[in-house]
């Protein structure tokens, strides 16, 4: 668990730059979309194997699952289902959870960074 938490601080560094980058380079490309998918797909991979970790679950951790997984859901059903069958209401939340999602994901680098600082200053 100790290795995992090390590498995950540093992949999630890594997908906040990659994201970045491709928000810089391709804003009018469709960057800013990138940027919530290579950011967030990288948090939504750590977050669910952190799930699965027999580590202690902090309430902030539990809050950011209870806030981001939502919108992945949705995000699966609209794509599953299409654009034609999607209730409009689900597309309004998600609008809505694209204002919330940049600063879950800062909190989220910043949980990993903590665990990150709590494993090195024990080895």
């Amino acid at each position: 668990m100790k290795t995992f938490t090390k590498i995950d601080y540093f992949i999630q560094i890594f997908a906040l730059l990659v994201g970045f980058l491709s928000l810089i380079n391709g804003f009018q490309d469709m960057g800013a979309l990138r940027f919530y998918f290579i950011v967030g797909g990288s948090q939504l991979i750590s977050f669910m194997i952190r799930l699965f970790l027999k580590e202690k679950k902090s309430p902030g951790y539990i809050a950011y699952g209870i806030l981001i997984l939502p919108v992945w859901i949705i995000l699966l059903v609209y794509f599953l289902m299409g654009p034609f069958k999607y209730p409009a209401s689900l597309l309004y939340l998600l609008m809505s959870s694209l204002m919330y999602s940049p600063i879950m994901a800062i909190i989220y680098i910043y949980y990993c960074y903590i665990n990150y600082k709590f494993y090195n200053s024990e080895s």
